[in-house]
């Protein structure tokens, strides 16, 4: 088996650094931008964020397919890497710049120009996701791309968790929302640049469809895709435990900025706590090959389930009493929260092995839109939760301190809830790791089948 180059890896890569910025740019100060600087209900502010992502209920499936069945020059994926990038990266830029006006035209405008973003990013994170199985069959190539994927995330992770408040500081000055407009731009460029980056880094390495008629008229057609993926219920475990596992991450990273600013005191911990979790996560994904080859990658994924729900509800009982013992827990629950990111990608292209085992249909894109529909549902609705939560207790936007519900409130968010729903992926994990004890003898399956099939 040919081994990916250099080139391809890195490049590829340098993707999950844009996707990182977006993903975490909407989830962690979006909302926080929202009501914090711009002075939108919390209420309204998370209602907004959550419609502007129920659509990708049905636009996700729709893209997938769309994406299995694109027959280009550049590739199945890379036909989409190189057209959408630039206009999502506008509309990302756009979040941020909003212009001085009513309330109700700040409400309008953060309306459209989210939901332009969530509709558009389906059109670069569907490709891309699925580009990674379409880039070698082999599994440990994928395995290796996944990790420098994951290592670049890590980067992402610190410089948004770390620079973003500073750096709006640094533009705006005592205008903050000016401050967020600039660093809008900023986080725009990137996301364009970085998939743009993909699909140069990844010329002549996707496999090219010829365009012939007589073969896509013997394609299955949408409804039999449909019907196929219906019955993959390895699939549909994956995709609702990721889906647990975006709502618990997203409303901690949510809360996190408030918690750190009222309930510490201190927002410039959120530095600390991010090097803490890239130092951690990079750990994992350097070492994951050594977790997968013991445990495989569901077993991988359960055990960062313990992990993370040790360091927790370690937190919890301990209600971050120290310096230490935030540490201790936020060590754990990234070690946990590394190898459970580290391993689902792998879980859904195994879930692509089983699928074609028990229907005879390939659908990799379609596949792949309900690991980035769950991406985009879990942060929506962990994104809109704060905010709806916020209208249970006196929360007072923009306040200089927060009364003791709604400090309850964020410490919850940041230790219990997490725990509780990570006990949940951890059961759901379980049929995955049954499918996975099968997949040799599913493989050897199916290269009997091709053989045969040559034959005939």
């Amino acid at each position: 088996m040919e081994r990916l180059s250099w080139k391809v890896k890195i490049c590829y890569s340098i993707g999950s650094f844009g996707k990182v910025v977006q993903g975490l740019a909407a989830s962690t100060f979006l909302l926080y931008f929202y009501t914090e600087i711009m002075g939108v209900n919390a209420g309204l502010a998370g209602s907004i964020i959550f419609f502007g992502k129920l659509f990708d209920i049905i636009n996700d499936p729709i893209i997938g397919a769309l994406v299995d069945r694109t027959k280009s020059k550049e590739g199945r994926c890379r036909a989409y890497l190189k057209y959408v990038p630039v206009p999502a990266g506008i509309c990302m830029a756009l979040c941020f710049l909003i212009p001085d006006g009513t309330p109700l035209f700040t409400a309008v405008w953060i309306a459209i120009t989210y939901g332009i973003l969530a509709t558009i990013s389906s059109f670069v994170q569907i490709p891309m996701n699925t580009l990674m199985g379409r880039l070698s069959p082999d599994e440990q190539q994928r395995s290796i791309l996944n990790q420098f994927s994951g290592i670049v995330s890590l980067l992402g992770n610190y410089f948004i968790t770390s620079y973003t408040l500073p750096a709006a500081a640094f533009f705006g000055g005592d205008d903050m929302a000016r401050g967020f407009g600039m660093v809008g731009v900023i986080y725009g460029v990137i996301y364009a640049v970085s998939y743009l980056v993909v699909f140069w880094g990844t010329k002549g390495c996707e496999p090219i469809e010829q365009i012939n008629p007589m073969l896509r008229a013997k394609e299955p057609g949408i409804r039999e895709v449909m019907a196929a993926l219906w019955e993959n219920k390895v699939w549909f475990c994956i995709c609702l435990y990721y889906l647990l596992d975006m709502i618990a991450t997203t409303l901690e990273s949510t809360a996190m900025v408030y918690y750190f600013q009222y309930n510490l005191g201190d927002t410039g911990l959120l530095s600390t706590y991010s090097a803490v979790a890239m130092v951690c996560n990079a750990a994992v994904f350097l070492s994951l090959h050594l977790f997968i080859g013991k445990l495989g990658n569901a077993g991988t994924t359960m055990l960062g389930c313990c992990l993370s729900m040790s360091g927790d509800l370690f937190r919890f009982l301990l209600h971050d009493s120290s310096i230490y013992v935030l540490f201790t827990g936020w060590t754990l629950s990234a070690l946990g929260s590394g190898l459970v990111a580290g391993t689902v990608l792998l879980n859904i292209f195994d879930a692509k092995t089983y699928g074609q085992w028990k229907t005879g249909i390939k659908s990799e894109a379609l596949l792949m839109s309900g690991f980035t529909l769950m991406t985009k549902i879990g942060m929506a609705v962990g994104s809109a939760a704060v905010g709806w939560l916020l209208m249970l207790v006196p929360y007072e936007e923009g306040a200089g301190i927060q009364p003791q519900p709604v400090l309850d409130l964020f410490f919850g968010l940041n230790t219990l809830f997490p725990a509780v729903v990570f006990a949940l992926v951890l059961l759901m994990s379980l049929p995955v790791r049954k499918m996975e004890k099968m997949l040799p003898a599913i493989k050897k399956e199916l290269e009997e089948r091709e053989a045969n099939h040559e034959t005939v």
